[in-house]
C-alpha cells in the first residue's frame, strides 16, 4: 500500500511542477524540462507496474501459460496443435509466440511482465505525448482508469492498446495499410481488438460541435434501450457463420456475446464521469479547436465510448473494449486546461487530482478483497528475471 500511495504522491508533485512550467510555456509542446517530468513519471509507472506479485487471477493464468508454452522451435513445429500439446488455454497465437520467444531466450516470468510493462508504458506515452503538453494530467487518468486492470492483470489486451496508440496517427493521416497491418498483429495477440477492425473509420468524421451535440442527442435515450436488456447484437448473428476466431474458445466467447443475454452493466459512477467529461468538452468545443488544432484524433477517441456508455453498456465484452478509448479523457482535461490563457488551469488540475485520487485509492481498496495493499516488488521477493 506504502508503494502504491506512493506513486500517486509522486505524480501530484509532477503535476504541481509541470503548472509550474506551462506558466512560462505559451506554446502548444512540451518544452524540455516538461518532458523530463513526464519521462521520470513514466519510469516510476513502469517500474512498480513492471515489478508487480499481484494481478489477481489473470495474473496466475498468464503465469501459469507462460510456464507451459513451448520454446520456439516446438512454437513452430507444432503450431496447428498447440493447444492439443500444451496446457495454454486456447491462446492467440500472437501472444503465445511473445512467450516462446521470450522463454527461448531465458527470460523468466517475471522478467516477462517488465518487458511487457517497459513497452507498453513507454509506448503509450512516446505514441501520444505530442497531442498536449500537458502530459501530467494524461497520467493521472492512467492511473485511475488504466493503471490496475491494464497494467497489473491485462497483458493481451494491454500489448494491443500500446499498438493501437500507434494506430491513432495512421487514422489521422489516412494510412490504410499501415493501420490494417498493425490490427492484424493486434488481432493476433487478441481477439477482442477486431472491433478495431471499424474504429479506422471515425477519421472520416467532420468534427463540429453540432456534431458532438447531435451523436449526445442520438445515443443517450439508448440507454433505455439497455436497461431494458434488448439483445441488439442479435443483428451480428450471420457474422458467427464465417468463423473468422482463430480458437474454439474466442468462438465461444463470440456466440455468448452475440447470442446470450446482457451480463454486466458499466457502473453508473464511470457513466456519470464520461458525460461530465462530455459536457465540458461540448461546452468547449470551438475554443478547444482553436487552442489544439492536433485535438481532433483524441476527440474522435472520446466519441467512440458515446455507444460503449449507451447502447452497448450491457456487454461485458464490448465495455472491455473502452479501455483502447479511456486514454482520452486525459487529452481532454489538458485542453480545458489551455483554454482562455489558462483561466480554469488550477481548478482542473485540483479537480484531476481529487477525482482520480478517489478513483485510485478506491480501486486498490476494492480489487480481489484488498490484494493490492499487499504490493511487493519482485526484487524484494528474491525473484528473478531469469531462468
Amino acid at each position: 500500500m506504502v508503494t502504491l500511495a506512493g506513486v500517486f504522491v509522486i505524480c501530484v508533485f509532477a503535476l504541481l511542477f509541470e503548472m509550474q512550467l506551462t506558466k512560462r510555456n505559451h506554446t502548444l509542446e512540451s518544452n524540455n524540462q516538461q518532458r523530463i517530468i513526464n519521462i521520470i513519471t513514466i519510469c516510476v509507472l513502469i517500474l512498480v507496474a513492471g515489478m508487480r506479485n499481484v494481478g489477481g487471477t489473470d495474473f496466475n493464468v498468464y503465469r501459469i501459460i507462460y510456464r507451459n508454452a513451448p520454446k520456439l522451435w516446438d512454437f513452430f513445429r507444432y503450431f496447428s496443435s498447440i493447444d492439443d500439446r500444451y496446457a495454454v488455454f486456447g491462446m492467440e497465437r500472437g501472444y503465445l509466440f511473445l512467450n516462446s520467444f521470450f522463454k527461448t531466450i531465458g527470460v523468466s516470468y517475471y522478467g516477462f511482465i517488465f518487458v511487457h510493462s517497459l513497452f507498453v508504458i513507454s509506448l503509450i506515452y512516446f505514441a501520444t505525448r505530442e497531442y498536449t503538453n500537458n502530459f501530467t494530467v494524461v497520467i493521472f487518468i492512467v492511473l485511475y482508469k488504466m493503471y490496475f486492470y491494464d497494467f497489473f492483470i491485462s497483458i493481451r489486451q494491454t500489448t494491443t492498446i500500446a499498438l493501437f496508440m500507434l494506430m491513432m496517427k495512421d487514422i489521422e493521416r489516412q494510412n490504410w495499410k499501415r493501420y490494417y497491418i498493425l490490427w492484424i498483429l493486434c488481432y493476433l495477440t487478441h481477439n477482442s481488438s477486431i472491433m478495431l477492425s471499424v474504429v479506422y473509420f471515425i477519421g472520416k468524421l467532420n468534427l463540429s460541435k453540432k456534431l458532438l451535440i447531435r451523436l449526445n442527442m442520438i445515443f443517450i435515450p439508448m440507454i433505455i434501450i439497455s436497461y431494458l436488456n434488448v439483445p441488439v447484437l442479435r443483428v451480428l448473428e450471420p457474422i458467427l457463420n464465417f468463423n473468422l476466431f482463430s480458437t474454439e474458445k474466442t468462438q465461444e466467447k463470440a456466440e455468448n456475446l452475440i447470442m446470450g443475454g446482457n451480463v454486466e452493466s458499466i457502473n453508473w459512477l464511470h457513466t456519470i464521469e464520461y458525460f461530465g467529461v462530455m459536457f465540458f468538452l461540448v461546452k468547449f468545443y470551438d475554443e478547444i479547436k482553436d487552442v489544439f488544432p492536433k485535438s481532433d484524433i483524441m476527440i474522435k477517441m472520446f466519441i467512440c465510448l458515446l455507444p460503449i456508455f449507451t447502447l452497448f453498456r450491457n456487454y461485458i465484452l464490448i465495455t472491455r473494449i473502452k479501455d483502447y478509448f479511456t486514454i482520452s479523457y486525459g487529452f481532454i482535461l489538458s485542453y480545458l486546461c489551455m483554454i482562455r490563457k489558462g483561466q480554469y488551469k488550477q481548478l482542473v488540475y485540483l479537480a484531476t487530482i481529487g477525482w482520480c485520487g478517489f478513483g485510485y485509492f478506491r480501486y486498490i481498496n476494492a480489487f480481489d478483497g484488498g490484494a493490492l495493499k499487499n504490493y511487493v516488488m519482485n526484487i524484494f521477493l528474491g525473484r528473478s528475471f531469469f531462468e
